[in-house]
Formats: structure tokens, C-alpha cells, sequence
């Protein structure tokens, strides 16, 4: 089963703001298992000060980051996979001419 929670924490005081954390969780269980896969990363932040309320989203680099190496390593099997096939093609051309 695949749950995707966005989950709200506990308000903390700072001075005269209050500042609520949020987190967002992907659970990947099994049916029939007692074990499963958690992935959290923090989202943002509620900044509540008298009557006004905002939100402060939180950006993750590193994640950009790792889709950009993932993006990379599959065009490169891919670009990797097409020259070998030009390479095996002018092969089997030249042995059939010569």
C-alpha cells in the first residue's frame, strides 16, 4: 500500500511568532508484512504572528540535485546503447562487403 501524508508538527513559540514545521511522508507497505519504507522531507514552515499567517516553503537542493545525476546516467546508457548498435551495424556491413 502507498500513503502520502503531509503532516503539520507542533506549534513552537519564538518571541511573537509561532512557528509550525510540516513534513510530507511516503509509506510503502506490503500486504502481509510488519515492515515497509518511510521517506520524509520537511516541506515548509507555518510563520503565525497576530492575525497574519504565511507559509514558508522549504526548497531541496539535493534532491534536484540526484534527479539531475539520474537524468544524466540514463541518457548516457541510452546514448551509450545507440552507438554500440551503429558500431555492430557498420560491422556486420563491412564483413558482408569484404
Amino acid at each position: 500500500m502507498l500513503k502520502l501524508e503531509t503532516v503539520a508538527g507542533e506549534p513552537i513559540a519564538c518571541e511573537d511568532y509561532a512557528l509550525v514545521p510540516v513534513a510530507r511522508s511516503l509509506r510503502l507497505t506490503l500486504p502481509g508484512l510488519t515492515a515497509g519504507v518511510v521517506w520524509g522531507r520537511p516541506v515548509g514552515l507555518w510563520i503565525d504572528k497576530d492575525a497574519t499567517r504565511r507559509f514558508l516553503r522549504i526548497s531541496d537542493p539535493t534532491r534536484w540535485i540526484q534527479w539531475g545525476l539520474l537524468g544524466a546516467g540514463l541518457a548516457a546508457g541510452i546514448a551509450l546503447r545507440a552507438s554500440s548498435r551503429r558500431r555492430a551495424e557498420r560491422r556486420r556491413l563491412f564483413r558482408r562487403k569484404g
